[in-house]
């Protein structure tokens, strides 16, 4: 199975909110490796439409992020990447998971258009897990 590596446990809404664009950004970094092994077509293809389709939804919320709370934190970044192991759903599932449980942490910042960016992150997630298990 996947792991998906979270580590949204900040006191604060600037940790919260860094975490949720490196933990993006990495997802976004796991499609594009994942879609060039898959041997499957319908996994290429839905792999590939995520990482096209986060890239905005993250800049989006980053930089409004930055705007109400202040830059990103840096000693938040990785200092090494680690490569999921696993299926891509199941990678995609954790992801999904990861998203709902840190959006609701009392850390994480409530401003509803900040909240309305993550609806479109957590939506393209639930639509690349559609593709993943229906489409193949």
């Amino acid at each position: 199975m996947a792991k998906f590596i979270g580590r949204v446990q900040e006191s604060n809404s600037m940790g919260a909110g860094t975490q949720m664009v490196v933990d993006l950004l990495h997802c976004r970094t796991t499609a594009q490796l994942e879609h060039w092994l898959t041997p499957s077509r319908s996994d290429h293809e839905a792999l590939e439409s995520f990482y096209t389709e986060i890239v905005p939804l993250v800049d989006a919320f980053a930089e409004g992020f930055q705007g109400k709370y202040g830059k990103v934190d840096p000693a938040l970044f990785p200092k090494g990447y680690e490569f999921p192991q696993g299926e891509p759903l199941d990678y995609f599932l954790m992801v999904a998971q990861s998203i709902d449980e840190t959006r609701q942490m009392p850390t994480f910042p409530a401003d509803s258009w900040l909240q309305n960016v993550v609806d479109e992150i957590r939506l393209l997630v639930s639509q690349t897990i559609y593709q993943l298990r229906e489409l193949s």
